[in-house]
């Protein structure tokens, strides 16, 4: 199998509008970004949204792929439009969208003129970016919680290997909406106070909106040395429970498993 090396990333989230100064909110343990959520069942918990100048799905994958539109013209001009595909994960399926036509039409009794229901597709965010960036190949939205953004990844990858691409953008967006919010609510999963993870004090998880894309080939970006290369990956679905992974973690323990053996990597233990 030919190594497939990644792009520098481009991305955006609360922590900050590029991956050095998310890198630098990490290092530093800024907890920037992070504000009140307040429910209208009045509870309230804490969840991070990247600035305002990015409200909505699309806005958001747009900031984060501008950071990187010279690695896509590169690849499209390298192999063309119909060899370089595109992958995204996404949960959100243009929930910002049918929340404000809701709204509308609880309060005046019709949908917005401008609303339509493709607008909630699933495959909304991966044609849009297609269109945006003149990518012809395969077109693919994967959406599978929290998985979504990897699974995509592992697709850009099976992609190449198959030889149906010689590049795939893969990553994924996603926005921090009032149902997102609620559906964790609802899972009991939210902390009220920033989350404080691998504590016994932990109450929960705070939720964050955000994009991620990079670049996938078997040829090396520009540069003196790649930043990444993805050397295996792997997978498992054990349909254990609508929400819930099993306990005993044995599903988490196979999908590593596999990716290590794919990159053949023989000193791990689960």
């Amino acid at each position: 199998m030919d190594r497939i090396y990644l792009s520098r990333p481009g991305m955006v989230c609360c922590a900050g509008a590029s991956a050095e100064e998310c890198f630098d909110a990490a290092v530093k343990g800024s907890q920037r970004g992070i504000q009140e959520a307040r429910l209208k069942d009045g509870r309230v918990f804490r969840a991070g949204w990247v600035p305002a100048v990015f409200p909505r799905l699309k806005n958001i994958a747009a900031a984060a792929l501008a950071q990187m539109s010279g690695d896509i013209e590169r690849a499209r001009l390298r192999w063309g439009a119909r060899r370089v595909g595109v992958c995204a994960g996404s949960c959100d399926n243009g929930s910002e969208e049918s929340l404000r036509a809701h709204d509308a039409y609880f309060s005046l009794g019709a949908f917005p003129p401008d609303y339509r229901i493709s607008a909630q597709s699933a495959s909304g965010i991966a044609e849009w970016i297609a269109s945006a960036y003149r990518l012809e190949g395969p077109c693919l939205t994967a959406a599978t919680a929290c998985a979504s953004s990897a699974g995509a990844v592992v697709k850009g990858k099976e992609l190449l290997e198959a030889g149906v691409c010689d590049a795939v953008l893969a990553g994924g967006a996603d926005l921090l909406s009032p149902t997102v919010l609620s559906g964790f609510s609802a899972l009991e999963a939210l902390s009220p106070e920033i989350t404080n993870p691998f504590s016994k004090n932990r109450q929960g998880i705070t939720l964050g909106e955000g994009a991620a894309f990079f670049v996938l080939s078997r040829e090396p970006p520009p540069g003196p040395r790649p930043l990444a290369a993805l050397l295996g990956a792997g997978e498992s679905a054990d349909a254990f429970h609508m929400t819930a992974p099993r306990p005993d973690g044995s599903s988490a323990a196979l999908a590593m498993r596999r990716a290590f053996a794919q990159a053949v990597i023989a000193h791990f233990v689960v």
